[in-house]
């Protein structure tokens, strides 16, 4: 998109500026990527911590019709 801006603008770019581009662009998408993955691992670990009391609570009423029949 922005090759074809400053193409557009009939502006001209140095080998240096051509090179810089590129790497300016992977930055947006590395930290996106950073981000989604720690989102992921906040759910996780939230997921977690939550399925622990579940198992242990129907473990419990699983326990409780057992030892009443």
């Amino acid at each position: 998109m922005r090759l074809f801006i400053i193409q557009a603008a009939d502006t001209s770019l140095s080998s240096d500026d051509l090179m810089l581009v590129p790497r300016i662009c992977l930055v947006p998408s590395n930290v996106a990527a950073a981000i989604r993955i720690v989102l992921v691992l906040s759910i996780d670990w939230f997921i977690g911590m939550t399925r622990q009391p579940s198992h242990l609570i129907g473990n419990c009423v699983a326990y409780g019709n057992w030892c009443l029949t």
